[in-house]
């Protein structure tokens, strides 16, 4: 899918690190300009790809 500042990534359908926890369906994040909200935005907490591979 193409970026664009007009779409946005529905954090309830795109999370999922367990210690994330998305209440409702109306939580969003704009990632036109940079990757996904866990790539992003939330930068320390321990379930992420590389920590649940290597850990």
């Amino acid at each position: 899918m193409e970026k664009h500042w007009s779409r946005v990534e529905y954090l309830h359908q795109t999370v999922t690190n367990p210690n994330i926890i998305v209440k409702g369906t109306r939580s969003y994040y704009g990632d036109a300009w940079s990757g996904s909200f866990e790539e992003s935005v939330v930068r320390y907490h321990y379930g992420d790809r590389y920590s649940r591979t290597h850990w």
